[in-house]
């Protein structure tokens, strides 16, 4: 048999197919963050009230050198984690009059070098065609674009994680890949504070699901005590500001895990509809701001651990509530409750959800080297909204790897239609359209009994 003929084209196609994915994917955010950005990140705005938080203290940073924010007519020192305000005031100080626009633009960035790791991922389990299928889809995602253009944590940490699971996988390569997954932990939890429960949650299961178990556990210890030292600065400062208290990530946990779970919770947001110095009983305490802060904090945390303690069947009753929250297809807020939203996410995330799920089917032969890496981050981030409220924004962590689950689907179903095309194509008298059509659609032919998908 005589070699096949070298088509130069095909490389080069492929080595252009990333810069354009990439330039895609940079372009929609921009205009999406340039079309509403500047009206949805005004601190008097009421849709995402974080961003006055967030925007507050990268001011006070900028004027004063100290992260302390007002907050229900409250001096706050630790109500958000410090990453992502900082920043804010780096932008702010680097581009004074032009921050807005400049933050936009850099979280344009952030979010399309997002899309280029996921294609890495995709890439390297499953080969380069489910990679350009898998940025294709992080590109184009409405949900992604459109937290890009809002002065939210979403896009910066959705950078960290995705880069930490990646780190992760390719731990086994190296230490120094155990050592800068570590520090990306570290990073996500100064951003995030709910990162801090993924070496309790979600590296255990990583460890028990993969080979070599021993030199993942090595890897998991590592990877912790790294994190540890990233995130120490930040739970000394916080010891210093607040008298002696220990404050590992952000003085919000009690409220978050109140607001979750008390005797009128839904599974949803309700802060506006409890009365917290009712609830704490300070209100009438000689309390300095930052006694008060740690006191409501601790005070919150243990009514709501209480209730779950004597509640345990309305705790059980709500997850599903949570997890239908987070999950649904179309957004619950009114804000969004427009057609074009309800449109845009019930079109892109339906269908990759569907998928996605065709994927674990497919991928059920290879549970320990390909499935589980991309099921754990999800199950993390679900398994953390079964303790706190549930909204569609904090599902947003998880989706690049539902994403790269579509994208071993849409790539199987493409290798099926190529090779059924050519063996059309070389017998077309034998090989009729009804026929045809019939392999492309049999469940033989696409989920086969044993799938071994590209490496």
């Amino acid at each position: 048999m005589s070699p096949r003929p070298i088509n130069p084209a095909a490389g080069h196609r492929k080595s252009s197919a990333v810069p354009a994915l990439l330039l895609l994917a940079l372009v929609l955010r921009l205009v999406a963050a340039f079309a509403y950005g500047v009206h949805q990140n005004e601190p008097v705005s009421h849709t995402f009230p974080d961003t006055a938080e967030y925007r507050g203290i990268a001011g006070e940073l900028n004027e004063s050198g100290g992260m302390t924010v007002m907050v229900d007519g409250r001096i706050r020192h630790a109500s958000r984690a410090p990453l992502y305000p900082l920043f804010l005031a780096l932008l702010q100080r680097a581009f004074p009059g032009n921050e807005v626009r400049t933050i936009m633009v850099l979280q344009a960035v952030i979010g399309a070098v997002t899309c280029c790791l996921v294609y890495l991922i995709a890439k390297r389990k499953f080969g380069a065609r489910a990679g350009f299928i898998a940025f294709l889809l992080c590109a184009i995602y409405p949900f992604f674009i459109f937290y890009s253009g809002l002065f939210l944590t979403e896009t910066l940490f959705c950078l960290l994680y995705v880069l930490l699971n990646l780190l992760l996988d390719k731990s086994r390569e190296g230490p120094w890949w155990w050592v800068l997954a570590g520090v990306v932990m570290g990073l996500g939890a100064l951003t995030r504070s709910e990162l801090l429960a993924f070496p309790l949650v979600a590296l255990p299961i990583w460890v028990l699901t993969g080979e070599r178990k021993l030199r993942r556990l090595r890897a998991a210890l590592l990877a912790t005590g790294v994190m540890a030292l990233v995130v120490a600065p930040w739970v000394v400062r916080n010891a210093i500001v607040s008298e002696g208290g220990f404050v590992p990530g952000t003085t919000r946990l009690g409220r978050d895990l109140y607001e979750a779970n008390n005797p009128e919770a839904t599974g949803g947001i309700m802060a506006d509809r409890i009365d917290w110095d009712e609830v704490t009983g300070l209100d009438e305490k000689p309390l300095s701001h930052k006694r008060r802060e740690i006191e409501s904090d601790r005070i919150l945390r243990e009514k709501a651990l209480e209730w779950i303690s004597r509640n345990p069947g309305g705790f059980l009753a709500l997850i599903p509530q949570k997890q239908w929250r987070m999950w649904r297809p179309t957004p619950a807020a009114g804000e969004f409750q427009n057609w074009y939203f309800m449109l845009a996410s019930a079109l892109s995330y339906g269908p990759i959800i569907l998928l996605a799920l065709g994927a674990v089917w497919l991928l059920r032969k290879d549970v320990r080297k390909r499935l589980m890496p991309l099921l754990v981050p999800v199950m993390f981030v679900a398994a953390l909204h079964c303790v706190f409220l549930g909204s569609m924004r904090y599902r947003l962590p998880a989706m690049p790897f539902i994403i790269v689950l579509a994208a071993v689907t849409l790539d199987r179903i493409a290798a099926v239609m190529t090779s059924s095309t050519a063996a059309r194509g070389s017998d077309a008298e034998e090989q009729p359209s009804a026929v045809f059509s019939f392999r492309v659609l049999s469940s033989r032919t696409l989920f086969p009994r044993s799938c071994k998908p590209k490496v």
